[in-house]
């Protein structure tokens, strides 16, 4: 009614156009109408948050397939270096990550603090998305400025399942300190409850992820559980590189053995 009395769909609003509504609220059979008044799919707000990226966050599946049908860009940010795949990892939603996936959403995309979608569901807890996001080639030892890895994350929040996925997938429990930029220490509230929090955590982000499930793990059987994990995938990679190693001399004195034969049998001359 409002566009058929010249309403633009366009039209801004505080909280960004009528299409950014729709999308926040869930309102699929409104942004079909916005979309087909010619609304831009993909307008930004005051924050730079396209619709895409509004839907993804409140995990509204119907109005994402909507969008990109529409040819919203899939791998569009927000200003904060935000995209819709990484704001449906944020809050776990599997089948519309899935469907951004499928859509070529950039798996290794990382905020300008070097976040990414694996560091979020990692974060979050979700066995399935973070192997969604692993078979979609995310990279499982991706560093934020601040050295954090996916395994890191998955350690302090103590989802031993979450660790022993990025585990398989070849991740490494090692803290980059190096990972880019110059750490900052979080500011001191004065002492109270709420500072000590904050200090914690960042003492955390500073340690390997044995290290931070270790100093969470007394009394929180969800972290002693990712101790446990970290300590099978620290000998099972220990076992593989001795096997490797082995592996190598063996083949090594294979070589020499068949050289030898063959300069006895006079094949080859003796160098």
């Amino acid at each position: 009614l409002l566009l058929t009395a010249g309403i633009p769909a366009t039209m801004h609003l505080p909280s960004g156009n009528p299409l950014h509504v729709a999308c926040r609220h869930g309102r699929t059979n409104i942004v079909h109408i916005l979309l087909a008044g010619r609304a831009q799919v993909d307008a930004r707000t005051r924050d730079g948050i396209p619709p895409l990226c509004v839907a993804a966050a409140q995990g509204h599946f119907q109005i994402a397939r909507l969008l990109l049908a529409t040819r919203a860009e899939v791998n569009v940010a927000s200003d904060c270096g935000t995209t819709p795949l990484l704001a449906s990892c944020v809050v776990g939603h599997l089948d519309l990550s899935r469907l951004l996936l499928s859509s070529r959403a950039a798996v290794n995309h990382a905020r300008p603090d070097g976040t990414t979608a694996l560091h979020e569901a990692s974060s979050t807890g979700l066995p399935h998305l973070v192997r969604l996001l692993l078979e979609g080639g995310a990279n499982a030892n991706a560093v934020t400025l601040d050295g954090r890895t996916p395994l890191h994350a998955a350690a302090v929040s103590g989802h031993a399942g979450c660790v022993g996925l990025l585990l398989g997938a070849g991740a490494r429990d090692t803290y980059h300190s190096d990972g880019g930029g110059d750490e900052e220490e979080e500011p001191d509230d004065g002492g109270g409850a709420g500072g000590t929090a904050a200090s914690s955590r960042q003492q955390l982000r500073r340690v390997s992820a044995m290290e931070a499930a270790v100093s969470l793990s007394e009394g929180s059987p969800p972290h002693a559980t990712c101790v446990e994990a970290l300590r099978r995938g620290a000998r099972a990679r220990t076992a593989s590189d001795v096997r490797e190693v082995e592996g190598d001399r063996c083949t090594q004195e294979g070589a020499q053995q068949v050289l030898a034969t063959q300069e006895a049998t006079g094949e080859v001359s003796a160098q």
